[in-house]
């Protein structure tokens, strides 16, 4: 049974992972990789492409993770459907979050997006129902539709969830963002994590 599974080997053979591959492993830890494999390695059971440039799948089983400095990417799915993830840190290397990175996280209550994001696909934080602040560092991102629908982002959140981003950035609009409650962070005050 696939909720029981807490590692799994990738094979050299397989040379090709998709988003979801691994989404009812729900008590998953750790993914092994041999140090041969053509495409990926394993970093604390974390699966990576090759040159660690892309976060490609996290297990589902983590509850607090630090993304390692040098990801870009998080991608496709990378941390969806994770139940027990409760505090996530993003690296200031990361540009670009995928669609579904983060969806159905439904633990996760704070995010901090760094200010080099530039890329923030629609879906990336879809039905995280405890969500209740994002915390933008940088100019307001262009949402890409790829899927999920323009408004996809933060649906499914906390009903007290909201945006906070520094005033000092652009592209933001306050009361509302993209229809999400949004406010400038007070001066002086530092990003929560």
């Amino acid at each position: 049974m696939v909720n029981n599974l807490k590692s799994i080997k990738i094979p050299d053979s397989m040379k090709e992972i998709g988003s979801s591959d691994f989404y009812n492993c729900k008590n998953l830890l750790a993914f092994e990789v041999s140090g041969q494999h053509p495409n990926y390695i394993s970093v604390g059971g974390v699966l990576f492409n090759k040159d660690m440039t892309e976060l490609v799948y996290a297990p589902a089983g983590i509850e607090k993770y630090t993304i390692p400095d040098g990801v870009k990417t998080i991608g496709f799915g990378a941390f969806r459907g994770n139940s027990h993830l409760r505090e996530v840190i993003i690296p200031e290397s990361v540009t670009t979050i995928s669609d579904g990175s983060f969806s159905g996280c439904g633990a996760l209550k704070r995010i901090t997006i760094p200010e080099n994001v530039t890329v923030l696909d629609s879906g990336s934080f879809w039905r995280c129902g405890e969500l209740s602040e994002a915390v933008f560092l940088g100019d307001a991102p262009p949402l890409l539709e790829r899927g999920w629908g323009e408004h996809l982002l933060f649906d499914g959140v906390a009903d007290d969830f909201k945006i906070l981003y520094d005033p000092e950035k652009e592209g933001w609009s306050t009361p509302l963002w993209y229809g999400y409650p949004a406010q400038p962070m007070p001066k002086g005050e530092p990003a929560p994590l």
